[in-house]
């Protein structure tokens, strides 16, 4: 009775939970100067599968936490379900041809492990493992040039996931023979070549191959995904830049790149609570997107 009281008073009440929140989140950010952090990934639920993932900062969930800690596992998007289902696909193919097989294991304990080898059997030669925190990790495959490319991002500046063998990444996840250097590449391929390279800035001295693994087949599908993911890579910085937001220095979401390149852009490893611009001061209120 008294919860029908309440909507009797106040019906749309339940509806302006999330107003109040972004407002009281424009006081702190505009008028208390308080800079933003990233949303974490949340810790593995399994010990041993967190031990062998690239460390993460993670306040809100100590590493000693069981799973929870006020973070919720992102549910995947269709961007990244659609690059995962190709993933999974070439894999399927490459595997065969390498007699090779993938485990994927994921941090969040709601998605399956999943192994995909030589027609679905053991396969006797090269055994990957590939551990990750988020479904990101599918579309950082599709959208960089190469998995050398794709490790560097992935696992060194995001810390997305992690791998067992390096060497045996690069070379299940390069190009098949089949797809042969000396053929002319077509528009599509030059037009999807070009986006990556473009995700990749000048600094970064690594080969783009000719051909992408991803891209067979290459569909008007693929060309959209590899545009949306362009498209929202480069949306960020724009958007956060005409608002006057800030991140706390370091840690902006498209910065990812220049983490790689100097040290001296990352936070701070102690202390905790958002950043005062003007002081640095430690405040104990924490901002995250």
């Amino acid at each position: 009775m008294s919860l029908l009281l309440a909507l009797a008073r106040i019906p749309l009440g339940f509806l302006l939970v999330f107003p109040r929140i972004v407002y009281q989140a424009f006081l702190l950010h505009y008028y208390k100067r308080l800079d933003v952090y990233q949303r974490p990934e949340p810790r593995a639920v399994d010990p041993a599968v967190e031990a062998l993932l690239p460390p993460v900062r993670n306040e809100v969930q100590p590493s000693t936490d069981p799973v929870g800690g006020g973070i919720g596992w992102q549910k995947e998007g269709f961007l990244d379900r659609w690059c995962k289902q190709r993933v999974h696909a070439f894999l399927r193919r490459r595997c065969t041809e390498a007699g090779a097989s993938a485990t994927f294991i994921p941090a969040n304990p709601f998605d399956a492990q999943m192994t995909i080898s030589t027609c679905g059997e053991s396969a006797a030669g090269p055994a990957l493992s590939i551990y990750y925190r988020s479904p990101r990790l599918f579309a950082i495959l599709f959208m960089m040039p190469s998995p050398r490319h794709a490790l560097l991002l992935g696992s060194q500046a995001e810390k997305v996931f992690s791998v067992s063998s390096e060497e045996e990444f690069i070379s299940l996840f390069s190009a098949p023979p089949s797809a042969a250097p000396s053929l002319q590449l077509s528009h599509s391929a030059r037009f999807t070549r070009r986006i990556r390279k473009g995700l990749v800035p000048d600094f970064i001295a690594l080969p783009v191959p000719r051909h992408h693994p991803l891209d067979n087949p290459l569909n008007c599908m693929s060309i959209f995904v590899l545009s949306v993911l362009w498209f929202f890579a480069t949306l960020n910085e724009k958007i956060f830049t005409s608002l006057g937001a800030r991140f706390v220095p370091g840690d902006e979401p498209w910065g990812a790149w220049m983490r790689i390149r100097s040290e001296d852009l990352q936070r701070p490893a102690d202390g905790l609570g958002s950043v005062r611009r003007e002081a640095r001061a430690r405040t104990g209120v924490r901002l995250s997107l």
